[in-house]
């Protein structure tokens, strides 16, 4: 048997910057990957989406442009014959055939294409459906009714949207929140593990289930599974750049989401230490993350799952332990301080006593001395 060499294929590996993997983290597991290539123990293979081959650039630098193998995205062509080929099928024809060029055209330089292709399509076929008429075509007139790719996406996310109530809406807002990451300097998707929309009460995750679900049905959310726990993410990335609403609602809470996204890896660590003082090492407890748990607490408390709720608790309650302990040291040191004072005091003043003790002393012997001299002087 010839040398054999293993290969190891790390698929999607933007995803470490899309699920908030943090910058600790990130880094040191990409130059062991590379580590263990250059060592030659195995081949390994990355697959990123060009929107972050930059950020991986700038780790991996030589080393990344001569592995790099950049893979051709689906041309025009193919793009116009899987639209075409499926509809023939079904006798199903696109009225005028330029129709279909006219959608190839909107996504043909989007990441993506496919999926985005897919869900206008759909979207279309509906309205053709829905127009009953016997005709076997679809029309200029259903492309517009749900106003092209980008527009279906958007219409049909908007649509979700505003079949909710107020408290619906409120709720729909965090859980999209949370599937936006903003780092690496690109807005994409996240995907979130179902116990981070996990909240405090019964009613609001009621409220979350019916986003969820409605979202999902909608297919603007994929439901997947990873390492056996439930997980939700925006089918596409073109929902969470190009939807207004959605776009309005990061433009707002820039500062928010990159804090809660700190936050959910600061609680995932922690939750997964067992020791207890390293534990503790790992809550906010300093004043400036303390006092931003607080204010979220008392201002904002819905924003918080179930588990970041717990930690900011349990948090806070370890900066007020830590601050009693500082308050009761500083007393120990004033008092300390104090009777150390008085201390000095009272040694200066008893040195002082004896000082003239003393001086009283050789004064009263002087004295003595001289009186008996003078007394012999008259013997």
């Amino acid at each position: 048997q010839g040398a054999r060499t293993a290969v190891l294929v790390v698929d999607q590996l933007e995803e470490l910057v899309t699920m908030g993997c943090p910058e600790q983290v990130r880094r040191p597991f990409v130059h062991a990957l590379a580590a263990i290539a250059r060592e030659r123990r195995m081949r390994v293979i990355f697959t990123v989406g060009g929107d972050f081959e930059p950020y991986f650039l700038t780790i991996l630098r030589e080393a990344w442009q001569a592995g790099r193998f950049a893979i051709a995205t689906i041309g025009r062509e193919e793009l116009i014959e899987i639209v075409e080929g499926p509809a023939a099928v079904r006798l199903v024809f696109f009225e005028p055939p330029e129709l279909v060029e006219r959608l190839v055209d909107e996504v043909a330089m989007m990441p993506g294409a496919l999926p985005l292709l897919s869900f206008a399509l759909a979207e279309m076929f509906n309205a053709f459906l829905w127009r009953g008429d016997g005709d076997r075509s679809i029309t200029v007139a259903d492309y517009e009714s749900v106003s092209g790719v980008i527009g279906a996406l958007r219409n049909r996310a908007e649509e979700v949207y505003s079949s909710f109530d107020d408290a619906h809406q409120r709720m729909f807002r965090r859980v999209m929140l949370r599937m936006v990451s903003l780092e690496g300097g690109e807005l994409a998707r996240r995907r979130v593990p179902a116990r981070d929309l996990e909240f405090s009460t019964p009613a609001e995750n009621a409220r979350v289930a019916a986003v969820l679900a409605a979202m999902t049905e909608a297919r603007l959310l994929v439901a997947s599974t990873e390492e056996g726990v439930p997980a939700y993410e925006p089918a596409h990335d073109a929902l969470v750049r190009s939807w207004d609403r959605l776009f309005t609602w990061v433009g707002q809470s820039t500062t928010e989401i990159l804090s809660l996204s700190r936050l959910s890896d600061a609680v995932q660590e922690w939750s997964r230490t067992e020791k207890k003082r390293d534990r503790q090492g790992l809550l906010w407890d300093d004043p400036a993350r303390s006092g931003w748990l607080r204010r979220m607490l008392s201002e904002s408390p819905g924003e918080l799952n179930a588990r970041e709720t717990y930690f900011a608790h349990q948090s806070l309650k370890h900066a007020r332990r830590q601050f009693v302990r500082l308050a009761a040291y500083a007393v120990l040191v004033t008092i300390l301080a104090i009777v150390a004072l008085f201390a000095q005091r009272i040694a200066t003043r008893r040195a002082e006593e004896a000082r003239k003790a003393t001086a009283a002393s050789e004064a009263a012997r002087k004295v003595s001395e001289a009186a008996r001299l003078s007394s012999d002087a008259l013997l």
